[in-house]
């Protein structure tokens, strides 16, 4: 493209690290498979790329993938008529031929009772007799279920941004989240104490966790979640993940069949089966479409308790 060498680097930095690992590996599939038919991977004809999504999908591939390996392609290919690749009629033909006869479904058909989790959770006791370890899972399953967040979201919190009040803490997001997208205002996190029961109080154990952290940390360790191993660096938000799955192990829940971030729709599942709004909960998880809730995340709860406060709500046995 003619870009110079810190121009080509600001563009790479443009997407997200996820995104760059992710199109790093749809695209050394597709170098393969042009390499193997004699085709310029940055300039091959629309019909070969065609026929690379038609490969995958009698493969197996599902249509998030293959849209995914669309996008890759066209992000590096040669534009058509200034048009990109992934544009090209043709392409958006084929992918909507994927869509129709192997629509995308939604993970899960139901969910797990949150309830089990809170009293395992519950029984663990109170903070101050938990170990490092015991109290670190504790919050990040608390910190899930009380804002809906993903496990990138809750690694990025941070103590700078951190605003502690009488009967809530609130963080202001400020880094890039998969919600955030670039140039967009920060927005805001807020943990509401739970009085009702001192083991589920969410802002009670962050900052017990704090205290019993904060001699431990590394030098200018700003982020809230750390290792409880030696030295206590900050974790990856797939460590986070990670903590999640063993928590819903311990409590009972099936992982094969529930993955960490299942927490985000068993919280509100149960928030709307109890009389949380459709807004208050798109507000809480950050979603711009009603219709992502209803679609990926509203599941079937068989119990009835009174409706509330989101986190309140949720916390409730």
């Amino acid at each position: 493209m003619g870009l110079s060498e810190d121009a080509s680097k600001l563009l790479v930095s443009g997407w997200r690290k996820g995104t760059q690992s992710s199109y790093n590996s749809c695209w050394r599939h597709w170098d393969r498979w042009c390499c193997e038919r004699d085709l310029d991977p940055f300039q091959a004809p629309v019909e070969s790329i065609a026929n690379f999504i038609a490969y995958l999908f009698k493969s197996g591939y599902e249509y998030s993938t293959l849209n995914l390996y669309r996008s890759a392609i066209s992000a590096f290919h040669k534009n058509v008529s200034s048009e990109k690749i992934g544009k090209h009629q043709l392409i958006k033909q084929v992918m909507a031929g994927v869509f129709n006869e192997r629509a995308p479904l939604p993970r899960y058909t139901k969910t797990w009772d949150v309830d089990i989790v809170l009293k395992f959770i519950s029984s663990m006791g109170s903070n101050k007799n938990l170990s490092l370890k015991e109290l670190t899972l504790k919050l990040t399953m608390l910190l899930a279920l009380t804002s809906a967040s993903r496990s990138s979201d809750i690694q990025k919190l941070d103590m700078n941004y951190m605003n502690v009040r009488t009967n809530e803490i609130i963080f202001t997001m400020v880094k890039l989240t998969k919600t955030r997208k670039t140039g967009s205002q920060p927005y805001q996190i807020t943990f509401s104490s739970f009085p009702e029961n001192d083991n589920l109080n969410v802002v009670q154990c962050i900052l017990d966790y704090i205290d019993k952290t904060v001699s431990l940390r590394p030098n200018e360790c700003n982020q809230l979640i750390i290792s409880f191993i030696k030295p206590h660096k900050p974790v990856k938000s797939c460590t986070i993940a990670h903590w999640l799955k063993r928590m819903l192990e311990s409590a009972g829940i099936d992982t094969d069949i529930f993955k960490p971030h299942s927490t985000r729709g068993a919280s509100t599942s149960k928030a709307n089966k109890f009389g949380v709004s459709i807004k208050q909960i798109m507000n809480i998880a950050n979603w711009r479409s009603r219709g992502t809730f209803e679609k990926f995340y509203h599941k079937p709860l068989e119990t009835e308790i009174e409706a509330g406060s989101f986190q309140s709500t949720v916390l409730k046995l």
